[in-house]
Order: structure tokens, then sequence, then C-alpha cells
């Protein structure tokens, strides 16, 4: 009985131990958890958001685990979780700044082509235009009004392209761009004018 009685107490001392050492660690666990959120919600930006959103969400789901770890007392867990998580926020941010940095070179290379194309070919679509609206009777399948309207639009959204740009809003300035050339290509074709198909066409 002696034997038991010392095993039984022993085994309630260890849990005790146990359980102050749980105890202990659960306000540095809350603590780093706060660090851990705290940094990724600093990471969620419209660039991560934007460039790397997988690794985002992957972030954002260990903070979702980490704070069930939290709930059901795992703290040491929550203790050796959080490191990586914020050393991960940090990295984040620099990859997505890196392809920030590569899809705005090719940006400005797709709009380097359309400042020098779109403008040659809304002219030379222009001047058929022109040419046709002075003859006595257009070729058979060429819709002049159709044409003109066509040529009016990629004008005005070639202004908006350019104003955009101007403002440091490449993307849009190049989505722009792409419609009035789009519609510039449209022109060309109600008034049957072939066209080499420029290099950017296929971008």
């Amino acid at each position: 009985m002696k034997r038991k009685w010392k095993s039984s107490f022993a085994l309630i001392a260890i849990m005790g131990l146990t359980v102050a050492a749980c105890t202990s660690q659960k306000a540095p666990a809350k603590l780093a958890l706060g660090d851990a959120q705290k940094a990724v919600v600093m990471a969620t930006t419209s660039d991560t958001k934007k460039y790397v959103p997988d690794e985002l969400q992957a972030l954002q789901s260990t903070i979702v685990g980490l704070n069930a770890s939290y709930s059901i007392g795992d703290y040491p867990s929550v203790l050796s979780g959080v490191p990586p998580v914020v050393v991960e926020t940090q990295g984040l941010r620099q990859r997505a700044a890196q392809k920030k940095e590569t899809a705005l070179k090719e940006l400005n290379a797709q709009w380097g082509e359309f400042a020098s194309e779109l403008p040659l070919l809304v002219n030379t679509v222009t001047t058929r235009v022109e040419v046709l609206s002075e003859a006595k009777r257009a070729p058979k399948g060429v819709d002049l009004g159709a044409a003109q309207s066509a040529l009016t639009d990629a004008n005005g959204l070639w202004d908006k392209a350019k104003i955009s740009f101007d403002g440091g809003n490449v993307e849009e300035a190049v989505d722009v761009a792409r419609n009035a050339r789009f519609k510039a290509e449209t022109a060309a074709s109600d008034v049957k004018l072939p066209l080499r198909t420029p290099a950017m066409a296929a971008k």
C-alpha cells in the first residue's frame, strides 16, 4: 500500500509540474501569437494579395491553426510555430516587391510598343477612311460610318491611356491601350484595310 501511495503521489506531482509548466507558457504564447497576427496583418497588402496570393493565404491558414492550438492549451506548439511565421511575412513582402518590379518592367516594355505603333496604326486607318470618304462610291463591304465611330473610340481610349501612364498607372494604361488598338483594328477591318499584325498583338 505504501508503494502504491508513493506512486500515486509521484504521478500527482508530475501532473502538477506539467500544469504549472503549461500555465507558465500561456502568457508568452499569447504574446507571441499576437506578434504573429500583427506580422501577417502588416504583410497583407495590395501587393502581396496580387503577386503572392497563395503564399499569403497559407500564412493566414497557419495563424488559424496557431489560434486553435492556443485555444486547447497547446502553448509549446504556438511558441514553436510563431517564429517561422514572422520570418515568412518578411520574405513574403520581399517576393511581392520583386514580382511587382518584374511585372512593371514588362508593362513598360508593352507600353513602349503601343506608344510607337498605335499612333501609326490610327493614322494609317484615318487616312484610308478620309480617302474613301471623298470617293463617289465606297467599295463593296466597306462601312465608313462604323470605321469612323471605331476611330473616335480608339482616339478617346488612347488619350485616356496616356493620362493613366502619365499618372503612374502603367497597368491601366496598357489595358486601355490594348482596347484602343482593338478599336483601331476594327476600323481597319470596316474599311477593308489589311494590316500586318504588330508584334505586340500576341501579348
